[in-house]
């Protein structure tokens, strides 16, 4: 476990992506709830400028973009396309 120890949250791997990054694209609910509890900046931008919430809402993951939504991140935050994560939300959208 953990414990009280402070945590590095940047993958060694891609420093383009962090480890809460690679979680949200995973779809790791309980990955991404713990790096949070322990401290991982839910604001931290990958090298698109996206925040994890860009990634969430790509995916259509509802139940990730509520928890995420929840942790306090910036809901107005344009990445380098200056979309912000909403634009990504409504291309999932099928109008009939």
């Amino acid at each position: 476990m953990l414990g009280n120890r402070k945590v590095e949250f940047l993958s060694n791997e891609n420093l383009e992506l962090s480890v809460l990054h690679r979680a949200v694209l995973a779809n790791q609910m309980d990955v991404v709830r713990l790096l949070i509890e322990r401290g991982a900046d839910v604001n931290e931008l990958d090298s698109y400028a996206r925040n994890p919430l860009h990634l969430a809402s790509d995916s259509g993951n509802e139940e990730m973009v509520t928890y995420l939504l929840s942790s306090g991140i910036k809901l107005k935050h344009k990445d380098q396309f200056s979309r912000y994560s909403l634009h990504y939300t409504a291309k999932k959208i099928t109008f009939l």
